[in-house]
């Protein structure tokens, strides 16, 4: 899945691969079938045609080349190897998958514990930064008791979250909170939306990486 991962934020439609959809089988080499084979493709029609079928299994096939293949399995290597990098990814790759399926709400929630992450991060690093974080924290000095909302304001009130994100993550808390506390549903371009931020967030997490 991190190889699909990656593959993914190289442009390459990929979704996740699940232990549901695993299937293992030996077939002899000299074995006719009386129907069709593995994936619905008669053994006759693949000899006829001389090429792989396009679709397998309602998905669509791409050809890359050997070269980008290497590329992908190089990068997978590197984000395994970091864990968190590693699971925001996986994440990423779960919302693609319920995006494909049109499950909205599962999307977005992937998304969500990305964007999550991300904020978290990006606020650490900002106490970091600071010798004094009680102009930061204020009286409470613990940084876990501070809402995503309240991590949010405090990121753009120390510019370290530009106008546009800004605005951008407030209503997309407004939808999550929507959602989870008051059942409200989630649209496709809700999904569509969110995922696009989390696509950004792990495409600039893994050049960081790679550098």
């Amino acid at each position: 899945n991190t190889i699909f991962g990656i593959s993914l934020i190289h442009g390459i439609e990929a979704f996740s691969a699940r232990q549901s959809d695993v299937l293992e089988t030996e077939v002899p080499f000299d074995y006719t079938p009386s129907g069709q084979s593995l994936g619905g493709y008669s053994r006759k029609i693949s000899k006829i045609t001389g090429n792989v079928p396009n679709f397998f299994g309602g998905l669509k096939k791409i050809q890359i080349t050997f070269e980008k293949m290497q590329e992908i399995i190089k990068v997978s290597e590197n984000v395994f190897r970091n864990e968190k990098l590693n699971e925001s990814l996986l994440f990423l790759l779960e919302s693609n998958t319920h995006l494909k399926n049109s499950e909205f709400s599962q999307a977005y929630i992937f998304c969500w514990l990305i964007v999550e992450q991300y904020i978290s991060k990006k606020f650490s690093a900002l106490l970091s930064e600071k010798k004094d974080n009680e102009g930061i924290l204020g009286k409470n000095k613990d940084p876990n008791k501070k809402g995503i909302r309240q991590k949010v304001d405090i990121l753009h009130s120390k510019e370290k979250l530009n106008d546009q994100e800004y605005t951008f993550l407030i209503e997309y808390i407004k939808k999550r909170n929507n959602f989870v506390h008051s059942g409200k549903i989630i649209t496709e371009s809700d999904a569509e939306n969110l995922f696009k931020f989390a696509f950004k967030i792990i495409q600039d997490a893994i050049s960081t990486e790679i550098e």
